[in-house]
């Protein structure tokens, strides 16, 4: 199914929109020339598979503290690799850096060390750091380009690119949070996070304090950063039965979308979105 959009108001992207559904469903949003398709396929195998994430060539599938899985073009297929090494299981939110090409994520030892592993472009070489001092399993992580936040439920810690990671833990009171956005603002690190309101967390590393701010108190849904400074948001008409496809600027959430495409039919409100770009076309 496709739908045309506003010419005036074209998404100026190409790439797919990626979710998994029930079932281990694959749900794909096409944009190319201002056009948006839908198709759906069904991952074959026994992994359950939450989060998708375009690294290089490769599409990956990631599960709660499970392998990660490499997807085929036809994004049906599945086998098994080993990015942490060691046979490690992975944490299902990994973070592609797209200025170095790196994908960051966090392994778990089979005695429970949680480990930060960064994956070269290209996949031929990694290095490791184990996560020190951590409260709680992590689940997420997001990228400045001077540090590495790590986020666990009640907890953000706050540790350099490079060298130790020894982060500095900051209570939250936050449950479940999950990163929209990062970025180094002088000595603090700012993010967007969704609580699931949509939330300024301001961290002070130094002093290890932090101060939240609801921005929208609603539920909001991203589908990651298209680049650094622009992120891609889902918006969910009840009335139509549509969903909008807006690009956002993440340093003023809150302003209009600088453009936006129609989507004739809902995508599922419990679809975990990934934006990939220029992925092989099925």
């Amino acid at each position: 199914m496709a739908s045309p959009t506003d010419p005036a108001n074209l998404l100026p992207l190409s790439g797919q929109l990626v979710g998994v559904g029930r079932n281990s469903v694959i749900h794909s949003v096409h944009i190319r020339d201002g056009q948006v398709s839908y198709h759906g396929r069904c991952v074959r195998s026994d992994a359950v598979v939450h989060h998708l994430v375009a690294f290089g060539s490769l599409i990956l599938a990631f599960g709660d503290d499970s392998p990660a899985y490499e997807l085929n073009a036809a994004l049906g297929m599945l086998r098994r690799v080993d990015l942490a090494g060691c046979r490690r299981t992975v944490a299902a939110y990994p973070k592609h850096d797209s200025a170095t090409g790196e994908l960051h994520l966090v392994a778990r030892d089979r005695d429970g060390v949680q480990t930060h592993v960064v994956v070269s472009a290209g996949a031929f070489t990694r290095r490791c750091r184990p996560v020190l001092d951590t409260p709680t399993p992590l689940a997420h992580l997001a990228l400045t380009g001077d540090h590495v936040v790590f986020f666990a439920d009640g907890f953000v810690g706050v540790a350099p690119r490079e060298g130790e990671a020894r982060a500095a833990w900051i209570e939250t009171g936050a449950d479940a949070p999950r990163p929209v956005h990062a970025h180094d603002a002088g000595d603090s690190v700012v993010l967007l996070v969704l609580t699931p309101a949509l939330e300024r967390w301001t961290v002070q590393v130094d002093d290890r304090t932090i101060e939240r701010e609801v921005l929208d108190p609603s539920s909001r849904r991203f589908a990651g950063e298209v680049d650094g400074g622009r992120l891609l948001e889902l918006v969910d008409d009840p009335q139509s039965l549509t969903t909008d496809l807006c690009l956002v600027d993440a340093a003023d959430i809150a302003a209009p979308a600088m453009s936006t495409a129609r989507f004739v039919r809902p995508i599922p409100l419990d679809l975990d979105c990934t934006w990939i770009p220029s992925i092989p076309s099925v």
